[in-house]
């Protein structure tokens, strides 16, 4: 089915832009054990395998790169950044998030033994908007009941965590890669759940033998057949993976955004001159879309989860 793949990506003679080559070679080894390790089977599948990895290798890190940050969150930072501000709800919700944080607090275990003092991460949000009745000064007038746009942050979550911003961009990297060999396991499982369908389908329509039946039960011949053609060979796996990673915008896409807020949340406009600049990548990964950027976040902030969990019966 995608045969003609192998002709576009025979030449393993491809610009790097960067890349080391042992970045490129473990990604490779990555890829096969992520998805499938009969490909190794698949003569040169390496060579064949090269270009579309660096493809996948340079979108993922240009993605990366655009992504807002380190922001620095703490305490003070809350008070006083309206970028920071506009983030949380309150002062209380900065430190919930990153202590409820599973990766922070596994972080935190080892982080004071090798003199990290801050933690670095992905913090990912939903972006919600309302529109809410509020007052607008109309020259010296203060005008009510006028509708604004409203927006917050719901759903916080840190992921990625890491001793520093280049780690945390290397770990966002290997998981932009994680989406496409995912994606290429969800074709070939689709490929399987289309198959078993029409064999199911197949016997029933061998088994009631209805006259009227026929005509389908041929066009379900038919769908069997090109179905079992288009994944015939491990090749064709192959060539189905490069395919994935040679579109890789299809499963896995960064926009950067940027809104212009007050401290109340009002979205101001793009053009507006009053205001603050909030900016935050859109991240897309399948089906899920997320707003998120890089922050940095003191240890010393981070609460005991034991001692939260305490507090929390207590006041039960």
């Amino acid at each position: 089915m995608f045969s003609f793949i192998h002709q576009w990506f025979s030449d393993s003679s491809v610009d790097l832009d960067g890349l080391s080559e042992h970045e490129v070679e473990e990604a490779i080894e990555t890829a096969i054990n992520k998805t499938d390790k009969r490909l190794r089977l698949v003569g040169s599948y390496q060579r064949k395998l090269r270009p579309a990895i660096v493809e996948a290798l340079l979108h993922a890190r240009d993605l990366i790169h655009q992504i807002p940050g380190p922001v620095e969150i703490n305490r003070r930072t809350y008070a006083h950044d309206v970028l920071v501000h506009s983030l949380f709800g309150a002062a209380d919700q900065v430190g919930e998030v990153f202590s409820q944080s599973a990766e922070a607090q596994a972080f935190t275990k080892r982080a004071w033994s090798s003199g990290n003092d801050h933690l670095f991460g992905l913090l990912t949000m939903t972006l919600n908007r309302k529109t809410r009745p509020g007052f607008v000064l109309n020259g010296d007038m203060l005008q009510g009941d006028v509708m604004q746009k409203i927006v917050f942050f719901s759903d916080h979550a840190l992921v990625k965590v890491a001793g520093s911003e280049d780690q945390v961009r290397t770990m966002l990297r290997e998981r932009a890669l994680e989406a496409m060999f995912q994606e290429y396991k969800r074709r070939v499982a689709e490929h399987t759940r289309q198959s078993s369908e029409l064999d199911r389908e197949r016997a029933r329509l061998r088994r009631e033998a209805k006259l009227e039946d026929q005509e389908r039960l041929a066009d379900v011949e038919r769908e069997l057949q090109a179905l079992s053609q288009s994944m015939l060979h491990i090749d064709d796996h192959l060539d189905l993976l490069i395919e994935v990673l040679t579109n890789p915008n299809d499963h896995c896409g960064l926009e950067h955004r940027e809104l212009r807020l007050d401290r109340d949340g009002v979205d101001r406009g793009a053009a507006a001159d009053d205001g603050y600049q909030v900016p935050y990548a859109e991240i897309t990964v399948g089906e899920l879309q997320r707003a998120a950027l890089l922050v940095k976040y003191p240890l010393q902030e981070l609460l005991d989860m034991n001692h939260m969990n305490s507090l929390s019966r207590v006041a039960l």
